[in-house]
């Protein structure tokens, strides 16, 4: 998503120091660790927990003060207990009693969601090594969804065949952190035979079911609805009533990408560099979080 060589040097951060630099600085520790390290701090101001808004449930009924039962109401409202203790006699209008109940407010409930990214890691992509707007993009979604409480799965993809990740959905932040960072730099690809296989069988999601795609990429994408993939040029279309929601984070503006992401219901979202990455992830959040 555009070069982004400059982030962790000024912008309020004050001597902090770039990727390049502090893979120098820590030259006898484990790269990958470094850079893992790196990406989390850099995306940790911007982290927020998500969770997803889900339909308020209905109230329960709170009792109120006791009221007169006059014939002619629901017996089943008759308060026996309150009616005994007015007289011994029972005398309907007068010893009669019935319990009211007070209105009160839904009770707000929230979910947490499952994420699934896809991430492209092909040679017109920025090397993880050398500051990534889109690790740091999709850093920041993972993190945020996994400090409320979801799970999220990484996929990196490149030219045929080079596929990496995590199968199932994960809570720890060290896998999710390792998928992100993988890179191939060969063509673009998109899995499409993954996305159809994860997908096939599923139901929409019900109610209390959150699902949402994220695919980080740039104009190289028009390979996801079936450019050079044309035995699965429908899938994503197919796959998309299976999502909840389902956005494209790009770095580039391509028209026929954005034509064909409308087509099959995804939305779009665009930077150019890893300084938007912050509002898009924003936008994306308000989306996420319904």
């Amino acid at each position: 998503m555009g070069t982004a060589a400059g982030i962790g040097v000024g912008r309020g951060r004050g001597q902090a120091l770039g990727l390049t630099q502090t893979l120098g600085l820590y030259g006898a520790s484990d790269p990958d660790e470094v850079m893992a390290a790196w990406y989390r701090a850099e995306a940790a101001p911007w982290v927020r927990p998500i969770t997803q808004r889900m339909p308020a449930a209905p109230a329960p009924e709170l009792p109120g003060p006791l009221e007169v039962w006059e014939t002619g109401d629901d017996l089943a409202d008759l308060d026996w207990s309150a009616t005994l203790q007015a007289g011994a006699t029972v005398l309907p209008g007068l010893t009669t009693r019935r319990r009211s109940y007070l209105p009160d407010e839904p009770t707000p409930r929230e979910a947490s969601i499952m994420l699934d990214v896809f991430i492209d890691s092909s040679g017109s992509m920025p090397h993880p090594g050398r500051a990534s707007s889109a690790v740091l993009a999709g850093m920041i979604v993972a993190l945020s969804v996994l400090r409320g409480g979801g799970r999220v799965r990484v996929t990196s993809f490149s030219g045929p065949g080079q596929v990496a990740g995590s199968e199932d959905f994960q809570r720890t932040v060290g896998a999710v952190v390792r998928d992100l960072a993988c890179y191939f730099g060969g063509g673009t690809t998109f899995p499409l035979d993954l996305l159809e296989r994860r997908y096939a069988g599923l139901r929409p999601p019900s109610s209390d079911e959150r699902r949402h795609l994220l695919v980080l990429s740039d104009d190289g994408l028009v390979s996801m609805f079936g450019d050079g993939n044309e035995p699965y040029a429908g899938v994503a279309a197919r796959v998309r009533p299976l999502l909840t929601t389902a956005t494209l984070l790009l770095s580039a503006v391509s028209d026929r990408v954005d034509a064909q992401a409308a087509a099959a219901g995804y939305d779009v979202l665009h930077v150019r560099t890893m300084d938007e990455a912050p509002a898009a992830c924003a936008r994306l959040a308000e989306v996420l979080h319904g």
